[in-house]
């Protein structure tokens, strides 16, 4: 496998979905981390520089995650 960036070689990432009754509230736990919020699907879409934005991993994700919502959220 191909790494893009640095961080590639070191983080290793997992997908999973949670339904929300209602829009989520996420606020980071570690001191490097000044800020954190979910997202929706349609502002990822929407965003021209996500690819830019995002790791390796989240980038080969994004695309597949309109599926991944429809499967789960029937």
């Amino acid at each position: 496998m191909a790494y893009d960036k640095p961080v590639d070689r070191v983080h290793f990432g997992l997908v999973y979905v949670i339904p929300l009754a209602k829009r989520g509230y996420v606020a980071p736990k570690e001191a490097s981390i000044i800020t954190g919020r979910m997202i929706s699907l349609d502002e990822i879409e929407k965003d021209r520089q996500a690819h830019e934005k995002y790791e390796t991993w989240s980038n080969k994700l994004l695309p597949l995650l309109p599926e991944i919502y429809s499967r789960t959220f029937k």
